[in-house]
């Protein structure tokens, strides 16, 4: 038994209680099926030894109908018992994706990046789907079978101890073979989900490429990348296969030997008069309802397996550290923000070092230095994308884990080069289900200049923009996700490249109107005239802060600063 209960099963049954309220219900359902079932050889024991052997023939007719009557009523048991069942999993399934997409918003960034997207979407669709059948209905399936199991052989011992005794001695080699495939069914599971992660993840990539592949003319290169994991996929499914098969195969033979056996023994007791021939011939008709819940017990205790390595990969992500929401204090009308001798690792590799720096409010800061040198590090510690790994962000002196999480972001906006937009309409990809007045949503859309481009699109605002904004420019999307910030009103803005696709006539449009917002604002860019906006410019080098001051300052007293700027001009 301890090599069918291992770790991961012992873990994805302590998770499935979660469910018990499904697993009462259905066991409730499951007994009225097996008291109909029981009735059928019994019927069909009086049909022979009380009816036709006893000369009733005029009884044949309507007891046949009313026997056909309770096949029909376990029938229809059957179809309310099985439909119950798959609603419960269909509705666990989305339970589980819900909990699953849930959680993953709750990650701390740097463990979010430790997920490959492709296998995050294996697991949110195909491992979320198969655990969630598991969870509702491996545990009442195993006890269900089991009760089957006990009726039936009750049923049989009450027929004919001596016939039943036959199919007794078959029991203990089902077991031996359920222990002897346990092992190989458990390895094969495990490395079919694996190969199948991958094969999604390589679809995924080739497919959101497609249009680089065919620019670089190289269709059969990752064709030829594709064929290589489906074959891997492929040789692992294979193998599972072969050993459920197999193992199908070996109970399907223990069944078929039983049948001459019962049959020999049984028609010696009927001609000694052991046992009526209507006793026989309900035995037999029943005998085979033993091996349905044996072949559905071992089949639930593979699927056991399965559900624990399957299960495994959704409490992988479950299981991650998620961000800290211990903060209750609200963003400050009036504040100051310091940066306290803050430093950041990722993977044991030095990002940020000793970062000492003060942002007053509506201050207009930039963030110069090379790619690489750690500028969108230190605007995502200000919004707990990441956490400081020594030292510690002040806001009016308080650790900004004392502030609430969501007030904390909601107060400061950051707008990358390439935010996300979704396939919604330009509206909608501003609002986000945001409560807004169409005054204020006209007001972001001038100060974003959208207007400028607005009244060639098909439906205006109502248009459909597609997928990651396919259907727009690069500058067009990026103020689309500038208008999403400003619609929130955020206390410090923080624009990272955040207008690098948006030509400068317009750039320069938008920045004036960010001026009579009267904002705190933080920009990294490779932009000359978009860094000259700022009070005071950063420079960043290597993780560490070499130089500040404002952009003449710099110029002249640091040599660095000037050929970063030469650099950007030649370019």
């Amino acid at each position: 038994m301890g090599r069918v209960l291992t770790p991961e099963v012992k873990k994805f049954l302590s998770y499935s209680t979660k469910y018990k309220k499904f697993y009462i219900i259905i066991l409730i359902l499951t007994i009225p099926v097996l008291a109909v079932n029981a009735l059928r050889p019994i019927f069909l024991r009086y049909l022979i030894d009380n009816i036709i052997l006893a000369g009733k023939y005029r009884l044949i007719a309507a007891f046949i109908l009313l026997y056909a009557l309770l096949i029909v009523v376990e029938r229809i048991m059957v179809i309310v018992y099985n439909y119950y069942l798959l609603k419960r999993a269909n509705i666990a399934t989305n339970i589980e994706r819900m909990t699953l997409y849930k959680k993953l918003q709750k990650l701390s960034n740097v463990n979010f990046l430790n997920i490959n997207t492709g296998d995050l979407l294996a697991r949110l669709l195909s491992d979320a789907s198969e655990s969630a059948t598991y969870f509702v209905i491996t545990i009442p399936a195993i006890i269900g079978n089991f009760l089957h199991l006990i009726v039936v052989l009750s049923l049989l011992l009450y027929f004919s101890w001596q016939l039943s005794l036959i199919l007794c001695l078959i029991i203990p080699f089902y077991y031996l073979l359920l222990v002897i495939f346990n092992k190989y069914l458990k390895e094969t599971a495990e490395k079919e989900r694996l190969a199948n992660a991958k094969v999604t993840e390589s679809l995924r990539e080739k497919v959101e490429g497609i249009i680089t592949i065919k620019s670089l003319v190289k269709q059969d290169f990752f064709e030829k990348l594709l064929s290589k994991d489906l074959q891997a996929w492929l040789k692992e499914k294979n193998s599972y296969d072969f050993f459920t098969t197999t193992l199908d195969s070996s109970l399907t033979f223990l069944s078929s030997i039983a049948t001459p056996l019962v049959l020999g023994l049984g028609g010696y007791l009927v001609i000694k008069e052991n046992i009526t021939l209507g006793t026989l011939m309900g035995f037999y008709s029943f005998m085979a309802w033993i091996y349905e819940p044996l072949q559905n017990i071992n089949q639930q205790f593979v699927n056991l397996q399965r559900a624990g390595e399957v299960s495994k990969r959704l409490f992988e992500i479950y299981d991650l550290s998620q961000e800290k929401e211990e903060g209750k204090e609200s963003f400050p009308e009036d504040y100051i923000i310091k940066y306290k001798n803050v430093s950041f690792s990722y993977r044991d590799e030095v990002i940020l070092k000793n970062i000492n720096l003060e942002i007053p409010q509506k201050s207009w800061i930039a963030i110069v230095g090379t790619s690489g040198s750690g500028k969108s590090t230190v605007v995502r510690l200000l919004t707990r994308l990441y956490e400081p790994t020594e030292g510690e962000v002040l806001i009016n002196g308080k650790n900004i884990k004392e502030y609430a999480l969501e007030d904390l972001r909601r107060n400061i906006a950051i707008v990358t080069q390439s935010d996300y937009l979704f396939n919604m309409t330009l509206k909608e990809n501003i609002t986000l289900g945001e409560e807004c007045t169409e005054e204020e949503f006209q007001e972001v859309i001038k100060i974003t200049r959208i207007d400028k481009f607005l009244s060639v699109l098909e439906k205006g605002s109502d248009t459909l923009i597609g997928e990651r904004g396919v259907k727009l420019s690069d500058g067009q999307k990026q103020r689309i996700a500038l208008a999403r910030a400003l619609l929130r009103k955020p206390k410090v803005l923080i624009l990272d490249e955040a207008t690098s696709g948006v030509d400068s006539e317009t750039e320069e449009e938008i920045f004036k109107e960010l001026e009579k917002l009267n904002m705190t604002l933080v920009i990294i860019s490779h932009r000359l005239s978009t860094i000259r906006k700022a009070d005071r410019i950063l420079l960043l080098d290597k993780g560490e802060i070499i130089a500040e001051g404002k952009h003449e300052e710099l110029i002249e007293n640091s040599s660095r600063y000037k050929d970063i700027i030469l650099s950007q001009l030649s370019a």
